[in-house]
């Protein structure tokens, strides 16, 4: 789907993700947002295919080796700025334990701390942050208390999201 602001968003059915393993927690008022990258995982997925691998990856890695319901993030975003779904945002996540309630977690899929965000990926947290994603009721990032992983109460000596994505995002945050 194409988003009335110009996003890409690939929805778990066009990536292939599986159905969750288990009940997820209903939420019904956003009013955070927690900031991620992949880790140890090298510079941006550029392609379908590659995301799409990673994506799924990263469901049975959160599935299988965490216990987890599903996928722990809302979004992915990819070296073109296009965002793949994971959980709903009426979801809560599991990207910062503690944080999740009320929250909606984003990870770029790349090292943050080797690789900055690509000029698309820029573009897009731009949009998130000043229009959101109206279609799928994610409120406008401007509007949340946004944090990155590292940020969140009790993950302070966290990494994520990498210093080079960390520089990005408080300088976005900073514009609102």
């Amino acid at each position: 789907m194409q988003t009335k602001h110009g996003l890409v968003v690939f929805d778990r059915e066009r990536i292939g993700l599986r159905k969750p393993a288990g009940p997820t927690s209903r939420q019904d008022r956003i009013t955070r947002a927690s900031i991620h990258h992949g880790g140890e995982v090298g510079p941006a997925r550029m392609s379908f295919d590659k995301m799409q691998e990673t994506w799924k990856q990263w469901q049975a890695f959160h599935i299988n080796s965490r216990g987890w319901s599903d996928i722990g993030y809302q979004f992915g975003v990819d070296g073109k700025g296009r965002l793949y779904e994971g959980r709903s945002v009426h979801t809560v996540p599991a990207a910062v334990a503690g944080w999740n309630t009320g929250s909606v977690g984003i990870v770029f899929a790349q090292d943050g701390t080797r690789y900055g965000l690509t000029k698309a990926q820029r573009n897009t947290l731009r949009v998130l942050f000043e229009h959101g994603i109206s279609e799928l009721d994610l409120p406008p990032l401007k509007r949340l208390e946004v944090r990155t992983h590292r940020e969140c109460p009790q993950h302070e000596s966290n990494t994520c999201p990498g210093q080079k994505i960390q520089r990005h995002v408080a300088w976005r945050r900073g514009e609102y």
